[in-house]
């Protein structure tokens, strides 16, 4: 199989025998890593740490082994084009937005999306006007927008461009083609945040935005693919158009000097899939099933979406295990799967918890997760119930805080830090959002209610993990206007 990138960087590295660039450990991290370094990582990775040089092409305008690479992922993903990217999904969001907005746009978003949209929002000047989620009230986690409701809005407002996030951060997927097809039909730019579902062409090609049609659709490939952490990569389904000018904007966000080793990934990772044909994707989102199947079955815990019935055109990933923990403290749980365990989850909100599966799990890894989760209810089952749960969805609904000015010029005014118990009616300069999964509970221009600023301090004194609320329980506001 070629692999024309690895091997240019083989050939390099063959070659070379003094390096007068970029970067600086010049292939000799015996004379200048620190040893605990290299106990790590050993010094392999120094070798193919490059940059730019003859036969390894520029990523800011490929022509040629980074250009192959970028054809053979269009091809295994279902795409007429691919870009790819060093700096994450997020910096594909940013720059599609750039590239399908100017000042003054309006853009359709989720409430529930990402913060790196609202870099985005700021950096390109346009509007968001904002769409709700249905919210699954048992776990208190979001569950995507019908499309009857999204077309409606879409018909109603008009705007520049539309942003989905597909699948949302706990694995829902919303059947939402018809939307697609009808912003396409009305000259609606369609970017789909697609950074958890870089598996879904492999695993389920009809729930990815890829098989809609839409105009640019972001996929944080190492999510849950083998990919190096950062390696992203966006894909074009219409107007080409749209990738020379996402490419512009890419230019504005992303780094001049992208890691070799990540790029390396990124086309060891589509050979890979070329070659298998996501075969072993398809065998773990069948386990994953399987296994959601069996925890069902004990009464201590709960796997999302409960006590809900999601419309026929909704689809929960098989690779996010969301499970709701019954009479037990959440926090308490994660420890126990840590210490005793070595099990690691992405995320735990309120009483929620969220495993994600990627590439490298298989039958072994799914049976130490379901041992220690079955053993960890069993050790805190008689500990009763854990108080009143902490409602953040409330902030995903209408109606919104009161937006005073646009979030660009929010962004810019003169700031100052404010007590959260001083904060209600201050206009908020940099949002707060829970992290993970990194979704603003208040935007630049929004006014603070006494609603959230009660729910930020009591989250805050529950320990929840959030961005925007510093250690004294203050936030930025803009001290003008």
């Amino acid at each position: 199989m070629e692999m024309p990138l690895l091997d240019a960087i083989r050939k390099t590295i063959a070659q070379s025998k003094a390096r007068f660039h970029t970067p600086g450990h010049k292939v000799r991290p015996k004379d200048c890593i620190h040893e605990a370094v290299l106990g790590l990582l050993g010094d392999r990775p120094f070798a193919a740490d490059l940059t730019e040089l003859p036969g390894l092409d520029n990523l800011s305008a490929p022509t040629e082994v980074l250009r192959q690479t970028e054809r053979l992922c269009a091809r295994i993903f279902g795409a007429k084009e691919s870009i790819i990217l060093t700096c994450g999904a997020s910096s594909g969001v940013v720059a599609a937005i750039l590239a399908a907005c100017h000042p003054g746009s309006i853009i359709l978003v989720p409430r529930e999306c990402h913060r790196s949209v609202l870099s985005g929002v700021v950096l390109s000047g346009a509007e968001p006007v904002f769409y709700p989620s249905q919210v699954v009230h048992f776990h208190d986690l979001p569950a995507g927008v019908p499309v009857a409701d999204l077309c409606e809005l879409i018909r109603s407002i008009r705007p520049t461009a539309l942003l989905l996030s597909n699948p949302n951060y706990f694995g829902v997927c919303r059947d939402l083609r018809k939307a697609v097809a009808l912003a396409r039909e009305l000259g609606i730019v369609t970017i789909a945040d697609e950074a958890h579902g870089a598996h879904l062409p492999f695993v389920r090609p009809e729930a990815s935005a890829i098989s809609w049609g839409a105009d640019i659709v972001i996929h944080g490939a190492h999510k849950t693919l083998s990919v190096l952490t950062q390696g992203a990569i966006v894909h074009f389904s219409g107007d080409l158009n749209m990738a020379s000018r996402f490419r512009d904007s890419l230019r504005l966000v992303h780094t001049t000097s992208p890691s070799y080793i990540i790029l390396a990934s990124i086309e060891g990772m589509a050979a890979h899939l070329q070659s298998r044909g996501g075969e072993k994707l398809r065998r773990l989102a069948a386990l994953a099933v399987e296994l959601k199947s069996r925890l069902q079955t004990d009464e201590r815990i709960r796997i999302f979406p409960t006590g809900v019935e999601l419309e026929p055109d909704s689809w929960v990933d098989p690779f996010k295990i969301t499970l709701a923990w019954v009479g037990i403290d959440a926090r308490s749980a994660e420890r126990e799967l840590i210490t005793a365990y070595g099990v690691y989850p992405e995320l735990v909100c309120g009483n929620d918890m969220l495993f994600l599966l990627g590439e490298g799990d298989g039958q072994e890894t799914l049976q130490l997760l379901e041992n220690s989760i079955r053993e960890v209810a069993s050790r805190y089952k008689a500990r009763g119930a854990t108080g009143k749960p902490l409602i953040w969805t409330r902030f995903l609904q209408e109606p919104w805080p009161e937006r005073l000015m646009n979030p660009r010029e929010a962004f810019f005014k003169k700031r100052e830090w404010v007590s959260i118990q001083h904060a209600t009616g201050r206009v908020c300069a940099e949002p707060v959002l829970l992290y993970p999964p990194g979704i603003p509970l208040i935007w630049p221009g929004e006014a603070f209610t006494a609603e959230l600023c009660s729910f930020l301090s009591e989250a805050a004194e529950a320990g929840w993990s959030m961005i925007g609320l510093d250690e004294s329980r203050c936030v930025e506001v803009c001290t003008e206007g």
